[in-house]
């Protein structure tokens, strides 16, 4: 019988990330970012602070400056939809 073990993005998906990991990844890309920007790394910049905003393991304070910097990644991105706050169908 195979075993099921469900993808990171699978996990993220279902909200069963740890936010710390989601952090450390978010950390990680902003850093990647400020080598070479690339729309395609603040767009998973995006995505990673829509997962912590809407996490409800993470920290309040976590979730808050998430949601509050998303719009100024997304401008970034170039996805104005997203900035908008219709992003609401994209999964982590």
């Amino acid at each position: 019988m195979a075993e099921s073990n469900p993808t990171t993005h699978e996990r993220a998906a279902r909200g069963q990330s740890r936010p710390a990991v989601i952090v450390a990844a978010l950390l990680y890309l902003i850093t990647a970012y400020q080598r070479t920007p690339c729309p395609c790394v603040a767009l998973c910049i995006v995505r990673h602070l829509e997962c912590l905003s809407g996490h409800e393991k993470a920290d309040p304070v976590i979730r808050q400056i998430c949601g509050a910097i998303r719009e100024t990644w997304a401008h970034v991105a170039g996805e104005s939809r997203l900035a908008a706050g219709s992003g609401s169908e994209l999964v982590h």
